[in-house]
């Protein structure tokens, strides 16, 4: 169909009340502020358990991907923590509404077992949780929703565990994430972001990437679930070609639409050989940056906004959550 960028605008003010896409457009200056505002803290610790859900969980999964190899990472999405914590332990807990009931109760676990805690939050039940308990607990800038928050809450849980010494070059990262917002607005037609969106419009995306940039992935599809409405799938590799490559043996499903997330000396080429063989519309998208956490930011960023110019051709609120608000009601 033929569409102007001018339908594109008419499109965002009409379903995007709230400027949710604007959220996502001040990261870097939220990423900046958050590394200036977090104390360096001195911490020390055997293993670090990073706990949360959703837009706040994404954060555990991040530092996985940047530190993991360096450090002793454990992510955990559950109401209580393996018997193996206890003293000398750090838990992340990450919360950007303070009443996530999965991470309070693993605080709760934590602290019963004698783990150190620190919270990360807006507020909340996790704040008054550690005024009763005696536990530290840096407070973010707010954001329309969870979900929007990443910058801030990931810088925070970056200065607390690197401290000072990794300031200047996250700072650095803060001016990329700012240009780079820059270019996927309204006042920019030809961007990526949009490109990407157009590209999965009324497609199926399967999302792939290295072992190593699992966040990347799992923040693309919950970005896709959230905000542009549609279901979204991922796998790594080298994982993938011991399963997920079967499927593409021949196309069965033209809507069916690889994306693949490219790094230098990742193991994807045969893959994407394959797929060309199978001449299979595909998108590769190249990560760039001058370090991982760098690449991951960067590549998250443009998802999350594809995934909101998704939502304006799919005609939808990319800030609604219906059915989540829904469905979490009858949880209790």
């Amino acid at each position: 169909m033929s569409l102007k960028w001018d339908d594109v605008k008419k499109l965002a003010a009409k379903y995007d009340k709230k400027n949710f896409l604007g959220e996502y457009l001040k990261w870097g200056e939220r990423f900046q502020k958050a590394l200036e505002k977090t104390p360096s803290l001195g911490i020390s610790y055997k293993t670090l358990y990073v706990v949360g859900m959703g837009g706040s969980g994404i954060v555990g999964d991040i530092l996985r991907d940047y530190l993991g190899m360096e450090m002793d990472i454990r992510v955990f999405k559950y109401t209580r923590l393996p018997s193996c914590v206890g003293k000398g332990d750090l838990v992340l807990a990450v919360s950007f509404s303070g009443n996530t009931i999965e991470t309070l109760s693993s605080v709760s676990d934590a602290l019963s077992k004698g783990a150190d805690v620190i919270g990360i939050t807006t507020g909340g039940k996790l704040l008054e949780l550690s005024e009763k308990k005696g536990f530290n607990v840096i407070r973010v800038e707010k954001a329309l929703a969870p979900r929007a928050a990443l910058p801030q809450l990931i810088a925070t849980a970056l200065k607390i565990i690197l401290g000072e010494k990794a300031v200047e070059e996250l700072m650095k990262i803060a001016d990329v994430l700012r240009d780079e917002a820059s270019e996927y607005s309204l006042d920019t037609r030809d961007n990526k972001a949009f490109k990407l969106a157009y590209y999965i419009w009324g497609r199926l995306p399967i999302l792939y990437a290295d072992e190593g940039y699992l966040s990347i992935l799992h923040r693309a599809k919950s970005s896709l679930n959230e905000n542009a409405k549609i279901n979204a799938y991922y796998q790594t590799f080298p994982e993938g070609y011991h399963n997920e490559v079967e499927a593409f043996k021949e196309i069965i499903d033209p809507v069916a639409y690889p994306i693949i997330f490219k790094d230098h000396g990742d193991n994807l080429e045969p893959f994407i050989k394959h797929l060309d063989d199978l001449e299979m519309d595909y998108l590769i998208i190249d990560l760039v940056g001058e370090s991982r956490i760098e690449k991951i930011l960067r590549a998250i960023l443009l998802t999350d906004v594809a995934s909101i110019y998704l939502a304006y051709l799919r005609k939808k609120d990319p800030f609604e959550i219906d059915v989540i608000n829904k469905l979490k009601k009858m949880r209790g």
